[in-house]
């Protein structure tokens, strides 16, 4: 806080010494004429339209093809599926496990509450673990370098702590299509679909 002070400080200093070294040149007032001069404005521009080549037909705006992303679905194996069901090509995509868990496995002696508290760790809980048995959580992080951290500083302090990815992927199907029906939608059985964004 002191420090701000006195860079104000310096600033309100410099800038007063500005004002005495180098003073305002008077200016003389600008007479203007009672005649007004009435300037129309320029129109604008109009792009030119491009043309087609010749022989090209544009395809109706009912025959455009529209980006559509098909999920999400479990399996890789299913994203593959549906497409075969709907008869359209499309490719499979994959997003990332969403979350990281920091956790303390099964057959490793958890440290009481207090000890953990000190570490920052408060409403770890006891859950399932990825291979079965039961692990104590001690946090879900969206992001993997904020996981790694945290097992970075419960290592340092001597916990065994371990990370692993929490969550599945998910997949989705991304197809092109002209002017979906509505059942083609109902034929997902409650799949979602939204627009590619």
């Amino acid at each position: 806080m002191r420090f701000a002070l006195l860079i104000l400080a310096f600033a309100n200093i410099g800038l007063g010494l500005w004002e005495v070294l180098h003073p305002e040149t008077p200016v003389a007032p600008v007479r203007h004429s009672a005649r007004v001069r009435v300037v129309a404005p320029r129109p604008k521009a109009r792009p030119v339209p491009k043309r087609p080549r010749p022989g090209a037909k544009a395809a109706p705006a009912s025959l455009r093809r529209v980006c559509w992303e098909i999920g999400p679905l479990a399996t890789r194996r299913g994203a593959q599926d549906l497409l075969r069901r709907l008869r359209v090509k499309g490719r499979v995509r994959v997003r990332a496990r969403p979350a990281y868990r920091v956790f303390l496995p099964t057959g490793v002696r958890w440290p009481p509450a207090a000890t953990l508290a000190r570490f920052g760790v408060h409403g770890a809980y006891v859950t399932h673990g990825v291979r079965g048995g039961e692990v104590l959580s001690l946090g879900v992080f969206r992001v993997a370098h904020a996981a790694r951290d945290e097992w970075r500083r419960l290592r340092a302090g001597g916990i065994p702590a371990r990370i692993s990815p929490f969550g599945a992927p998910s997949y989705y199907d991304r197809v092109w299509l002209t002017s979906p029906s509505r059942a083609v939608w109902r034929s997902l059985g409650g799949v979602g679909h939204h627009l590619c964004g």
